[in-house]
């Protein structure tokens, strides 16, 4: 599912996994092994003390388009194990990006969403960098399944 909204561009992708809802919730809530998963980011680390949570804050950097991106976040919602939010509101595509997970048979369904407004290169290159944001973020579900897996 992918739909524009104004200025905004909405990207969702969903995956069931055979896994419960705590195993997948812990490790997307892992920044440690963020990029293990994500696999076009090339960093991604909590910048504030303690355990994640609520408030907590995390810088992120990725290429996209060839053309790199950085982010610092802010952790908004924490509620384990059904959603996590990070927001940005800085940088060349501010975003809301919200993991929702929910039992699903013996497994988990995870719902990605990413709500951004891309400027710039990005705002012009609109629908490829919709359908490649898109098709990133299923690679990077399969990529955490396969984390699962191998657990």
């Amino acid at each position: 599912l992918i739909r524009m909204c104004g200025d905004f561009m909405e990207m969702v992708v969903e995956r069931v996994v055979e896994h419960p809802i705590d195993t997948v919730f812990d490790l997307i809530a892992d920044q440690t092994k963020t990029t293990q998963w994500c696999l076009a980011l090339t960093e991604c680390k909590l910048t504030t003390d303690g355990a994640i949570d609520q408030g907590s804050k995390r810088v992120v950097s990725r290429k996209f388009l060839g053309v790199k991106l950085d982010w610092e976040f802010d952790l908004d919602a924490f509620e384990r194990p059904r959603v996590m939010t990070w927001s940005t509101k800085k940088g060349k595509a501010p975003m809301v990006d919200t993991y929702t997970l929910e039992e699903a048979g013996s497994g988990t369904r995870i719902r990605h969403f990413i709500d951004t407004q891309p400027t710039g290169l990005l705002a012009l290159l609109g629908p490829i960098a919709k359908a490649k944001g898109t098709e990133d973020m299923a690679k990077d579900l399969a990529a955490l399944e396969g984390l699962l897996d191998a657990a």
